[in-house]
């Protein structure tokens, strides 16, 4: 029901349903279940623009599909992560104000912030199977060329 709601733009009440797998799922130890109904409601988290719970809900599904080695589900819980710390950073810069100074950032804060938001993005498995096709068309290419060589010569 959850996923049904997230596709009808109904973050809250999918983030809802989610809440409730995710207990049935913990209660009966489905440990591929905990690691959905986490997956499910970080994206209506980030939806809702909440990346922060988003964040944290998405890396503990990402340890859960490490443990399970599903690694298809650890790549997209990696490429939202990467999604969120792209976020993150952007909405914690206030812009200059008058009067009320906000508090100021810690040096360390700012070293995490930045380096997050500097991560490289990680490679997708579609885009190394991508690669690979071309260096196999690429050396297929590479021998026939060799082989018409050899035969005029």
């Amino acid at each position: 029901m959850g996923n049904v709601y997230n596709s009808l733009g109904q973050y809250q009440r999918a983030i809802d349903f989610h809440q409730q797998s995710l207990e049935i799922a913990r209660e009966i130890g489905d440990r591929w279940g905990i690691g959905a109904s986490l997956l499910n409601m970080a994206h209506a988290q980030a939806k809702l623009d909440n990346p922060g719970q988003a964040l944290l809900n998405y890396q503990q599904a990402k340890s859960i599909y490490a443990d399970l080695k599903l690694d298809h589900m650890v790549e997209q819980c990696d490429q939202a992560i990467y999604q969120c710390n792209q976020i993150i950073p952007a909405q914690r810069r206030l812009p200059p104000s008058i009067g009320n100074q906000p508090k100021s950032e810690s040096p360390n804060d700012w070293y995490e912030r930045e380096r997050q938001a500097n991560q490289r993005k990680p490679r997708t498995a579609q885009a190394r199977a991508g690669n690979r096709s071309f260096y196999l068309w690429f050396a297929l290419g590479l021998v026939v060329v060799l082989l018409v060589w050899w035969l005029k010569g």
